[in-house]
């Protein structure tokens, strides 16, 4: 498999695909590769309409987002039937088995009331107050990735353009801010350095000057969400989706959304066209009474 695999990524290369798109299927499908190999299909001849189905099950059953899995089988798609181009016996039904939909749970969305009222739950007057102000703020504006929030480095902001580098294993891309979070950065930044004299290193910090992690992120999240009185399933994941399902409901379009979200593969970001009619989208305030 991995001759086949290189000859395909050349291929990718030679029809124009970006460096990065390339790096992003030959991650994809070697993964596929080597879960098939490690269950018999030694060689691409020998991978049957079963195997797809399984490993198919097997991303279904991961904890991997929606956007991963459906990125992941859009590479798996391609490279199944750049193989059957190639005159391996793959007939139609392997490629029908590369489009099946997984079914996911679906994504909590918030009305922008309830993440307004996320917003404003942290105290603004203190430096830790502060920093959750802006992850919740940026992961809700931006439309920023978890991993890219919290290994945001000072160096990847240029606050004269007002924007950051977000960096993931798949590519480097500019996100803007505007000038509230310019201004709260700035604030932030400088009480952050007099609390922790960090230098260049992650922006949102804890109380020892580390870098805040996916679990500390998720529990900050959760106690705003459990102060408002939100659905107790909210995540940060919640604020990237429902900033997604917004920008679609204000006329925001697929391609502009793509590009904002970092997807490489549209398919990742179709899935919210789902969530935009209004009865989609409802409050998730719990009952107070």
């Amino acid at each position: 498999m991995k001759e086949e695999l290189v000859l395909f990524l050349n291929m990718l290369e030679l029809e124009g695909m970006r460096k990065n798109s390339v790096e992003a299927y030959g991650r994809d499908i070697r993964q596929m590769t080597e879960w098939l190999q490690a269950r018999g299909c030694i060689a691409c001849s020998t991978i049957t309409q079963d195997a797809i189905m399984l490993y198919l099950e097997h991303l279904q059953a991961s904890d991997k987002s929606s956007a991963t899995i459906a990125r992941q089988v859009a590479s798996m798609r391609r490279f199944v039937k750049y193989l059957g181009d190639r005159g391996y016996k793959f007939d139609e039904k392997h490629i029908a088995l590369t489009k099946h939909k997984l079914s996911r749970k679906p994504f909590l969305i918030l009305q922008k009331d309830d993440i307004q009222r996320l917003l404003s739950a942290p105290d603004l007057s203190s430096a830790s107050g502060l920093r959750d102000y802006l992850m919740l703020k940026m992961l809700y504006e931006t439309g920023i990735r978890v991993s890219e929030l919290i290994t945001l480095k000072i160096s990847d902001i240029d606050f004269k353009r007002r924007r950051i580098m977000c960096k993931t294993p798949y590519e480097q891309r500019m996100v803007y801010l505007n000038q509230d979070l310019v201004k709260k950065l700035k604030k932030y930044l400088a009480l952050r350095e007099i609390d922790f004299g960090v230098p260049d290193t992650p922006v949102f910090v804890n109380c020892y000057g580390q870098g805040i992690s996916r679990q500390g992120l998720w529990k900050i999240v959760k106690i705003y969400a459990d102060q408002q009185k939100l659905d107790c399933s909210v995540t940060p994941h919640t604020l990237r989706h429902s900033f997604a399902v917004h920008l679609l409901q204000d006329g925001g379009t697929i391609k502009h959304l793509q590009m904002i979200m970092g997807h490489q593969d549209v398919a990742s970001t179709q899935v919210y066209e789902s969530y935009i009619s209004s009865d989609v989208v409802t409050s998730q305030t719990q009952d107070t009474v």
